[in-house]
């Protein structure tokens, strides 16, 4: 599976927001950090096919906020490698989290 990694710098009190956008979109893995100057930097692993919608949404909703960057990069590998979930396990999962 072909992943990306989004690098987005937005302005700090934002940070919040991050986890509600992501609602409808599958991602790998997200990661916040804080810097001294009221920046907030946020990484987002995903699959390569959602990395559209994903950079849409973060424009639409800090696009025109101060200090806002996305850089999107190609990921050659990870470790541990991620494994695409077959729909049998999705559908597992979801069934787990809704009961």
């Amino acid at each position: 599976m072909p992943l990306r990694l989004l690098e987005v710098t937005i302005p700090i009190e934002e940070l919040e927001r991050i986890a509600v956008l992501f609602q409808d979109i599958p991602v790998v893995q997200v990661g916040t950090s804080e810097s001294a100057n009221a920046t907030g930097f946020v990484r987002i692993l995903a699959d390569a096919q959602d990395t559209e919608a994903l950079s849409d949404l973060l424009v639409s909703h800090f696009g025109s906020r101060d200090n806002f960057r996305l850089i999107l990069l190609p990921v050659e590998a990870t470790l541990p490698p991620v494994e695409k979930p077959s729909s049998k396990n999705l559908v597992a999962s979801i069934t787990s989290l809704l009961s």
